[in-house]
């Protein structure tokens, strides 16, 4: 459950060195993606690509006789 607040200390962390020291080179990017909401009802865990509630409708395979 403590994995969301770490993120967030990191990020805030990131945010106060930035405010703090205005330097020329930019600072350095979140890990992969900014938590999302914790409004949504799902478990939040940091993935590459938000997670989808159903996976992408494919086109199955075409029948051969």
């Amino acid at each position: 459950m403590g994995a969301l607040n770490v993120i967030i200390d990191v990020l805030r962390a990131i945010f106060q060195r930035q405010a703090q020291s205005p330097s020329p080179s930019p600072p350095p990017p979140p890990p992969d993606m900014p938590p999302p909401p914790p409004s949504d009802g799902q478990p939040v865990r940091t993935m590459p690509t938000a997670p989808s509630p159903q996976p992408a409708p494919v086109a199955p395979p075409p029948t051969s006789p």
